[in-house]
């Protein structure tokens, strides 16, 4: 992300930019700073591992602690309409390679 914002710097500063060449920066600069959602990546560290079917576990029984952030789309990974220990056995299941893909997040 330095990189890019030194490159849009470096245009900015440029007298010869053009507004083709400056919406074009822009473009790049909000693709670099969108957020990427994987379902099933549920504590957020862009990997999909057991420790997020243990996330799902320990929300399921009320455990997960209060200050954990938790978006039941991501942990929903089977697609039906809530969360639950099937989700983490999804998650076990994609992490050992059973299965290669998991349901799309729904988000609202």
């Amino acid at each position: 992300m330095e990189e890019k914002t030194a490159e849009a710097e470096a245009l900015l500063e440029n007298s010869e930019a053009t507004s083709e060449s400056l919406a074009a920066m822009i473009e790049e600069l909000n693709a670099a700073w969108t957020v990427r959602i994987m379902t099933g990546d549920v504590n957020k560290n862009g990997k999909i591992t057991v420790a997020d079917a243990t996330m799902i576990q320990l929300y399921c029984v009320g455990m997960l602690a209060e200050t954990a952030e938790f978006d039941e789309a991501v942990a929903n990974t089977n697609g039906d309409d809530g969360v639950d220990v099937a989700d983490a056995t999804e998650i076990q299941k994609y992490v050992v390679g059973i299965i290669d893909i998991l349901a799309p997040a729904k988000l609202s």
